[in-house]
């Protein structure tokens, strides 16, 4: 998948405008609840699973495009 087409997606859920070095403290719609949302959301549209014990490690957009292994472009 296209690193472009994830951050579309992450900058959709959180309904801001974010880049790959774009961190959760920095996004005040980035909440638990929308924590949950995104994963969901990345997950179904690209096929992906994040293992559970991952899912609190996630404090930036970079480290979601790493678990799903989004690629440039």
């Amino acid at each position: 998948m296209k690193k472009s087409e994830v951050l579309r997606t992450i900058a959709d859920v959180l309904k801001v405008e974010i880049d790959e070095n774009t961190m959760k403290a920095e996004v005040p719609s980035w909440d638990s609840l929308r924590h949950i949302q995104l994963i969901m959301e990345v997950e179904e549209a690209f096929g992906v699973e994040i293992p559970i014990e991952r899912v609190p490690d996630i404090d930036s957009v970079s480290v979601l495009l790493g678990l799903v292994g989004a690629e440039e472009g």
